[in-house]
This record gives C-alpha cells, sequence and structure tokens, in this order.
C-alpha cells in the first residue's frame, strides 16, 4: 500500500458493497478505490454470524474533479463532491474513522470528517453518534459496535440519529468507567464478562500511546493475548472509540472416539440385491457377487478420543477443554470375528466374510457359497451366516441361514428359510411345494404357486400366479406385471399393473394395517401413518378380484382401469389415478 494515498480497513460481504463503502468513507468516486484483501472473518456473537471480508481500501489516483488545487497538492479529499453508489442499490455505509476490525486493528489513516456517514466518539465511557447525511443503515452501526462492552445501549438513540442527519451528536449508549483510575489518564480497559476480550475504551477523543494503553491493561489485570501490533498503531493517533487490545484463546475443540469403516454401505449390500435399471428393467445376467473379504483383512480403522487444548482468558487463567462426550475403547468397535490389531488401532478380521455394521461394531458374517445347484451333491444348507448359490435350488431341498440367502437362479418347489432379506434371480416354481419365509426383504423375478412371508417388502419384477404372499412391508410388481389367483396380503400397501384375469380367476388384494398396530402412546401415531397405505392399480382390475382392506371387502363385478383402494371411517373408499 502506498504511504502517500489514504487508507483504512472496511468489512463488507462481497467486493462491490466494500467499494461504495470505502467510497462513501473517503468522499471519493469508487472508481479511485483499490481493494486489497486482508482477511475473512465472521460477525456477531461467538463469530456466528455472517461471512465478511476485510479488505484495505486507499485512493489509487486522485480524482480529476471535485478536488481544489490545494487539495491535490496536499492529498487531502474535497467535501463537496462526493461520489454515490448506484440509485439500485442502497449506499453501504462505513464505519467511522478510527474503527478497530474485529481482529483490533487500527485504521492506517484517518479519512477527513467530511467524507463520513457517519461517525461514533467516547467520552468518559459515553458514546455519542454523528450522523452526517441521509442513507445510514442501522445494520451498519450495530454491526459495528457489536462487539463493544458496553454496560447500556440505546438502540432507539441510534435509530433518532440516523432519522435526523446533522442533528449533531446524540448518545447512544455507555461503557463503565472503573473506580480508582490513576490521575491523568486518558485510556481505561474494560474487559468482557467471560474474560475472553480486552477492550481499551477512551475518557477523551485525546492522543493515546502505547505506554497508556499498556499501564492500563495491567491495571486490569490483562496478561494474555495481547494485541501488539494493534496497540502501536493507534500510538499517535486520537483514539474516539474502544479497540480490541487483547483477546484470549478458546479452549480446542474435544473429538469422540470413533471408527474409520474401510468399505462403503454399497459393499455392505452388493450382492443382496439386483440392480434396478432406469426404465424400470433389471438384467439378472449383471448380478454384483457378495463383496466378501479375506481373513487379515483391515475393514476399520480406530480413532482415539481427542481432549482439545486448553486455553486461557485474558488474565492468563486457564481454561480446560471439554472431555469427549464418549471415550469408547477399540476394543468396543471389533464385533465378531474382528480383532485389534498389535498396532492397537487396526481392526482386522479373523475369517473371511462379508464385513456389515452392527451399531458402531464390525462384524464378519460368514458367507457358505455354493458354485452350482443345491442338490443331491450338496443336501439340504442349514448356515449360520450368509448362503449364496450361484444356480438353482432343486425339488425337495431346503435352504435355512441366519443371514441373507441368494439364489441366482430358481427356486423349483424348494424351501427358503432366512434370518434377513431373500434374492432369487429366477423366482420360485412352486408347484404347491415351495415356500419362501425371511425377516427382512424378499424380492424375486416372479412367482408361481408359491407362498412368501416377509419381514419387510416384497418386490417382483414379473408376475405372481397362484402364489399366496404376505408381506409386513409394501408388495410391489413392477413394470407391466400383475397378480393373477391366490392372494396378496401387505401392511403398507400393494402397487402393481394389473390384478386378477378376464377369465374371472379367483384373485384376493388384502391391505391389512390395523392388526399391526399396538396399542400404548404410539397407537395413534401409528394409524396416521399406516393409513396412507394403499392398493394401487395401474391398469386393468378384472372381475372375480377382491379387494379387502381391515377386514372390509370390495368385490370386483366391473372392469376397473387405472384406480386405487384406501381406508375410511366407513370402509374403503375407491378413486381413479
Amino acid at each position: 500500500m502506498s504511504d502517500t494515498g489514504r487508507s483504512l480497513r472496511v468489512t463488507a460481504p462481497t467486493v462491490e458493497e466494500a467499494l461504495y463503502k470505502a467510497a462513501s468513507f473517503l468522499g471519493v468516486d469508487p472508481a479511485v478505490v483499490e481493494l486489497e484483501v486482508i482477511g475473512a472473518r465472521r460477525t456477531g456473537v461467538l463469530g456466528l454470524g455472517k461471512p465478511q471480508v476485510e479488505f484495505e481500501a486507499r485512493i489509487a489516483s486522485q480524482p480529476s474533479e471535485g478536488l481544489s488545487d490545494d487539495s491535490a497538492s496536499t492529498g487531502d479529499v474535497a467535501t463537496d463532491d462526493v461520489a454515490s453508489p448506484p440509485p439500485e442499490q442502497e449506499p453501504a455505509q462505513p464505519p467511522p474513522a478510527g474503527k478497530a476490525p474485529a481482529d483490533g486493528h487500527a485504521e492506517a489513516s484517518e479519512p477527513p470528517a467530511g467524507g463520513r456517514a457517519w461517525e461514533i466518539s467516547c467520552s468518559d465511557g459515553s458514546c455519542f453518534l454523528t450522523v452526517h447525511r441521509p442513507g445510514v443503515r442501522l445494520s451498519d452501526v450495530e454491526e459495528h459496535i457489536i462487539s463493544w462492552p458496553f454496560s447500556e445501549y440505546q438502540r432507539d438513540a441510534v435509530r433518532a440519529a440516523i432519522a435526523t442527519p446533522e442533528a449533531g451528536a446524540i448518545r447512544i449508549g455507555s461503557v463503565a468507567v472503573p473506580e480508582g483510575l490513576p490521575p491523568g489518564s486518558k485510556v481505561f480497559v474494560k474487559l468482557t464478562s467471560d474474560g475472553m476480550a480486552a477492550w481499551a475504551v477512551p475518557l477523551a477523543a485525546d492522543d493515546v500511546s502505547s505506554e497508556d494503553v499498556y499501564r492500563a491493561l495491567a491495571d486490569a489485570g490483562v496478561e494474555f493475548g495481547m494485541d501488539q501490533v494493534a496497540i502501536e498503531r493507534m500510538t499517535g493517533e486520537p483514539l474516539v472509540e474502544p479497540i480490541l487490545a487483547a483477546r484470549g484463546q478458546e479452549p480446542g475443540a474435544s473429538r469422540d472416539s470413533t471408527v474409520e469403516y474401510l468399505f462403503t454401505e454399497e459393499d455392505e449390500n452388493a450382492g443382496l440385491r439386483p440392480r434396478v435399471r432406469e426404465d424400470g428393467s433389471v438384467d439378472y445376467r449383471d448380478l454384483r457377487p457378495i463383496y466378501t473379504v479375506p481373513a487379515g483383512t483391515v475393514v476399520g480403522r480406530y480413532i482415539p478420543a481427542v481432549v482439545g487444548e486448553a486455553g486461557h482468558d485474558v488474565c492468563g487463567r486457564k481454561l480446560e477443554a471439554a472431555r469427549p462426550a464418549h471415550d469408547t475403547p477399540v476394543a468396543r468397535f471389533a464385533g465378531t470375528d474382528v480383532v485389534v490389531a498389535p498396532n492397537g488401532t487396526d481392526l482386522v478380521t479373523t475369517k473371511s466374510g462379508r464385513p456389515v455394521r452392527n451399531g458402531a461394531r464390525i462384524d464378519i458374517i460368514e458367507v457358505y457359497a455354493i458354485i452350482g445347484d443345491v442338490d443331491f451333491s450338496t443336501g439340504n444348507v442349514d448356515f449360520n451366516g450368509d448362503v449364496y448359490v450361484s444356480g438353482d435350488v432343486q425339488p425337495g431341498f431346503t435352504i435355512r441361514a441366519s443371514g441373507n440367502v441368494r439364489v441366482d437362479g430358481i427356486v423349483d418347489a424348494a424351501s427358503i428359510d432366512a434370518g434377513h432379506d431373500v434374492l432369487i434371480g429366477g423366482g420360485v416354481h412352486g408347484h404347491g411345494d415351495s415356500k419362501v419365509v425371511c425377516g427382512g426383504e424378499m424380492s424375486a423375478r416372479f412367482l408361481e404357486a408359491a407362498d412368501v412371508r416377509s419381514g419387510s417388502d416384497v418386490l417382483i419384477f414379473s408376475t405372481i400366479v397362484r402364489s399366496n404372499v404376505c408381506s409386513n412391508g409394501q408388495l410391489t410388481v413392477l413394470g407391466r406385471g400383475s397378480i393373477v389367483g391366490g392372494k396378496a396380503k401387505a401392511q403398507n400397501g400393494i402397487r402393481c399393473n394389473s390384478a386378477g384375469s378376464s377369465a374371472g380367476v379367483a384373485t384376493s388384494l388384502e391391505l391389512d394395517w390395523l392388526s399391526a398396530i399396538k396399542p400404548g402412546m404410539d397407537r395413534e401415531r401409528d394409524i396416521a401413518r399406516y393409513r396412507a397405505g394403499r392398493i394401487v392399480v395401474h391398469g386393468d382390475l378384472f372381475p372375480g378380484t377382491t379387494v379387502t382392506i381391515n377386514g372390509a371387502k370390495f368385490p370386483v363385478r366391473d372392469r376397473l382401469q387405472g384406480v386405487q383402494f384406501q381406508a375410511t371411517d366407513r370402509g374403503i373408499a375407491l378413486t381413479s389415478l
């Protein structure tokens, strides 16, 4: 920055607003103002206000108009030709001369009073606002003084000063003067209530030396965090308003112990359900393999709890950081078949299998993989973990698993009992003998003469024919799929393209959520949630189909198209889509 150019510091959210603030402050056209970014900060209590950029502004060259010969030779700015911002933007007014930004630095030099829109001066603890011309905003004034250690502040007086420009100095508040000041004091120090800031407040608009400020700080017991740059820069300048002379150091942030998982949620669920294209179709030839890891794999990394560094207030008192809320030992994150490595941070598998998160712990679920069919060569499968079958499940065989079951082929007159999800890539040929029971979601390409009971949603990608399906979630048949014959029952809703057939095959669609409502405080909330469930048929609904909702029956006697059913207080409501 040039030593001969007028300069000051301004803060604003944008460069454009900073230009107009500086120009209005200096009394010149914005075109002759140069800005240099110094830093960024947040305003407001505890730094929670809007972000502001701090600039140092100077006059790059003297304007050709509005300056007398004398002012051109001395560098003083004329006050009778002040450029204004464009009419469509409310002028953003600058802070007064002597402003100390949030970092405590005083202004490099004071612009002439005629170029200011407003200014504040303090004397014997009282603070006065002088507004020189219209257009000053309350927000600009309060942004400038929000951190000052007022013992009294009168917002109405600030509004009155803004409403009556050129009315002279109006008292807007005060900073309590401590008792027992040494004779001849030019400045006193006011601490904030938390002891984290010390403000040097002038007793009169007089030149203040650094010795005056250091003496006042010592008298106030301040011994930490002094801003030597701010104090030295104001030496020899008239001090007209408080400056931030010292600031404390906040304690460092503490951190709870946690684990960095070295596998993603997508890895966890890989292979448990097919990929559905954007058009709703599924390519069962593009099924992903189940994600597994070999023994000795690092599946997580422990991040210990950290206690933040202690802080200090301006009086040098130590401020201890808050201790972490959860300092969990690393062993708590090591679940089934996972151990802590000798380095104390890595979580390592002891068996091959599929890593899953069980709360915060990492468990390894063993996967029993059968390359080929479940037949006489394998016998029935009973496994504590996940089961993967690359082929079919032949008639008469059974798979029992505590985890998930995935079959890439067809389940043909066989049974599956899974603790979690079931994915059947080719579908189920029941012949009246296939039964699928799972505690989680169930998905298949089709169901034919099968018995399915699912603890969650059921997703079918083609058709359901002469099957009994019971879902504790929502039953959905995608695409142009249909439900023909048998019984489809769900708690949260049923969606399909068509139901029944032109031959009048008896088909039952049942929505039963009332039986799922348990007595208790949450009953009304559960009723409101379940009441949104619907039976939706996007295409044809044929005669011979019976719709049942919470025991109320609606026999379909005429062919309908694009309809939905839902529960009402008196029974069933039928509406068009």
